[in-house]
């Protein structure tokens, strides 16, 4: 069985409904967080998600 699991929000430690794999490999993912607006430019390689941006979203 494959290793899953959902990515956390870092400041309000709320689950995403993204979900990643041992195996998933994301460069420069977009990851929006509807409680604090604020889209995140993520990397994750082997469950591993590091945090590149964060910018505020205007409407």
């Amino acid at each position: 069985m494959y290793k899953c699991r959902s990515m956390l929000m870092l400041r309000i430690d709320g689950k995403t409904r993204v979900q990643v794999f041992y195996n998933t490999v994301l460069r420069n993912f977009p990851l929006f967080c509807p409680k604090c607006k604020l889209t995140h430019i993520v990397d994750v390689e082997k469950l591993e998600i590091i945090i590149k941006n964060s910018e505020k979203q205007t409407f």
